[in-house]
């Protein structure tokens, strides 16, 4: 089959209209032609992974992030899929799991977690906050019927955990009480309140009145149920149409319920097992090995970083630690959030800059955030083959784009540093790591620590030095009819110690550090913003620049240096 061909069988054409169709809805144009290419069109990684799972469901085959890669664009991407035999009749589909009592590895983490207590101390919080400001005649009542209706479809907001004949299980509440509370205060008072596994609730929206035909609705999801921007999205969308619905009269259209997650952790664990898993771990033991050391981003007498290989490194099994802060003051109120957030912007030509090597390269604004990191660690460090956790969305099973749940997790992206490449090499080899690492991506970071240092998870949270994301697509105004909803910032948890994010903001690229104050001083983080944004600079600007120069520029004037 050939995009220019006039003889197209039934099929064929079929599938042709499909994966228009989901270039078009991906990518956010109105066209789709064979010579359009992914990422001249601003395609990054979350939408080649997006579109890779969408194709192989539509198309009945395997489709991977690196053939979207190798294969940009549209008409190239057909040609790959009809060499592989795609559009042919299905096989029958798997039998759905309906084990509704089965977690996925990622919940059964977070579950340990969360029930964790540690010197006295409840667990970490570890919620999802979206928080919108409504501005317009809010009718409460609406409100709270259209929350109703999107927490009925999506099940697993209702969710309680509990350990039962040694395994942990997951049920659901029929009666949550009402899906909206209305209350005076802050928003970090609102973020001070317990989410409880247990006992219930999962998921809590509180609404805040500011004034006339204002207010400010606060969403907190326990991260056992939702995994972040991509739940996020799906449940905002739903509550602006029903809510748009029922404040105009009309009926909802009815959907079954979501329980495309439940169907996901039972294939996980039959997936998780025999030859697959081993193969899975022998490629991980492998990535990591040699990992290391990773600046520690902690206190000055840090925890262990991850442990070198060789005859003098530590076990691997001897298990990182390092205090938590208390929860709680001396008085027994709750703490005040050590979570804080520093931001800085690159400029808008270095920001088309950026952008433009991203088509010339044939790459993501993340890898080249993740070269940046890379060069960056390796100046810190000295160590050539260095590492860096980021989100992977997961989402590869059938229902799964349009479902609420904890599919994505975290995975080590690890590389070798090459000082005697160009910036633009060691861009390449990134994005192959990057390739490789997501078609392994399958197991998360918590059962790969669980494994190879079982003592990792007695203490009250894992040892997480440093998490990275890119963002290319932010949320537009929320229409609900009579209201406007605006998706706000929320102040930043304490997650991890570090997380950087990446943020593409149309006429400038946002680089924010949200960071623990418990560990990490403000000047030091604002020498490490310094200090990307340069290497970010140079990848975009000088490519042929070597990365062992770059490496040397960041070690003679780093601020972060500096403060270590």
């Amino acid at each position: 089959m050939t995009l220019s061909s006039g003889g197209l069988q039934p099929t064929e054409h079929s599938l042709h209209q499909r994966v228009q169709a989901l270039w078009r809805r991906t990518l956010h144009v109105p066209e789709a032609r064979p010579d359009d290419d992914f990422f001249g069109a601003g395609g990054h990684s979350l939408a080649a992974v997006h579109l890779a799972a969408g194709i192989a469901e539509a198309a009945s085959v395997e489709v991977t992030f690196q053939d979207i890669v190798e294969n940009p664009r549209l008409g190239q991407l057909l040609g790959l899929l009809e060499r592989r035999g795609a559009g042919r009749p299905r096989p029958a589909p798997p039998t759905p799991v309906t084990d509704n009592g089965g977690l996925s590895l990622v919940q059964e983490a977070r579950f340990a977690r969360a029930t964790r207590w540690h010197d006295g101390e409840p667990p970490p919080h570890e919620n999802y906050v979206t928080l919108v400001r409504l501005q317009g005649a809010l009718d409460h009542a609406v409100l709270a019927r259209a929350l109703e209706i999107v927490v009925a479809r999506h099940p697993i907001l209702l969710s309680r955990f509990a350990r039962r004949d040694g395994r942990t299980v997951r049920w659901t509440a029929t009666d949550d009480g009402s899906p909206l509370e209305i209350a005076d205060g802050t928003v970090r008072a609102q973020l001070r309140r317990r989410l409880d596994v247990t006992g219930g609730p999962v998921s809590r929206t509180v609404l805040l009145p500011r004034g006339r035909d204002r207010h400010l609705l606060v969403w907190l999801t326990h991260a056992i149920v939702h995994d972040g921007w991509w739940s996020r999205r799906i449940l905002l969308r739903e509550l602006a149409s029903v809510h748009r619905d029922l404040a105009l009269g009309r009926t909802p259209v009815p959907r079954p319920a979501d329980t495309a997650f439940t169907d996901f952790a039972g294939r996980q664990r039959a997936r998780l097992t025999g030859e697959r898993l081993d193969a899975l771990l022998d490629f991980w033991d492998a990535r990591l090995d040699g990992l290391g050391p990773v600046p520690p981003f902690g206190p000055k007498a840090p925890s262990r970083p991850v442990p070198p290989s060789g005859p003098e490194a530590p076990s691997r099994t001897e298990a990182p630690s390092r205090p938590v802060p208390p929860s709680r003051t001396e008085t027994g109120s709750p703490a005040a959030p050590r979570g804080r957030r520093l931001t800085a912007r690159l400029d808008a030509e270095t920001t088309r800059s950026l952008r433009s090597a991203c088509v010339r390269e044939g790459t993501t604004l993340f890898a080249v955030g993740l070269c940046a990191l890379r060069v960056l660690l390796h100046a810190y460090s000295g160590a050539r083959k260095v590492g860096v956790l980021a989100p992977v969305a997961n989402r590869v099973v059938p229902g799964s784009q349009d479902s609420v749940g904890p599919y994505a997790h975290l995975a080590v992206f690890a590389g070798t540093v090459r000082p005697e490449e160009t910036l633009r090499e060691s861009l390449a080899g990134t994005l192959r790591d990057v390739a490789e690492t997501l078609d392994h991506a399958e197991i998360p970071h918590d059962e790969l620590l669980a494994r190879s240092m079982p003592g990792a998870g007695a203490g009250p949270w894992p040892e997480r030095t440093l998490v990275f994301t890119a963002r290319t697509s932010a949320l537009r105004p929320l229409d609900l009819g009579p209201v406007t909803g605006t998706l706000l910032e929320p102040p930043p948890p304490a997650m991890e110690n570090l997380s950087l994010v990446l943020s593409d903001e149309g006429t400038t690229v946002r680089l924010s550090a949200e960071y623990d104050a418990a560990w990490l001083p403000a000047p030091a983080v604002r020498g490490l913003l310094t200090d990307l944004a340069g290497v970010l600079t140079a990848v975009a600007v000088e490519p042929e620049s070597g990365v062992g120069r770059q490496a040397e520029a960041v070690a003679q004037g780093s601020g972060w240096l500096r403060w270590r």
